[in-house]
């Protein structure tokens, strides 16, 4: 992930504290739990897009991330959710108010 530009350790920073500060801007959110996800989105946390990982071994979730981030990177930006899974990928548009 990190030469995809990230900065891990201060993204890891901000969500450690995250439910009393906003994300950065332009900072996308990877989560493995459903509810952290959806929280984000009824919270209305402004975010760069929001990736869940589902059933994928820790060994692979930083390549699985930088896949999605060749493929999709403009729908992250936009405010994107997007959940892979093993032999699938659901790439859920932002609603326009996000």
């Amino acid at each position: 992930m990190t030469r995809c530009g990230q900065e891990i350790e201060r993204l890891i920073r901000v969500m450690m504290k995250y439910f009393s500060e906003p994300l950065p801007k332009n900072a996308f959110l990877v989560t493995l739990d459903k509810d952290f996800g959806e929280l984000v989105i009824v919270r209305g946390h402004f975010h760069s897009g929001i990736i869940r990982l589902v059933n994928f071994p820790a060994k692979h979730q930083a390549s699985v991330c930088a896949l999605i981030l060749d493929l999709h990177g403009k729908e992250l930006e936009r405010g994107a959710m997007i959940t892979a899974e093993p032999g699938r990928l659901r790439v859920r548009p932002a609603d326009k108010g996000i």
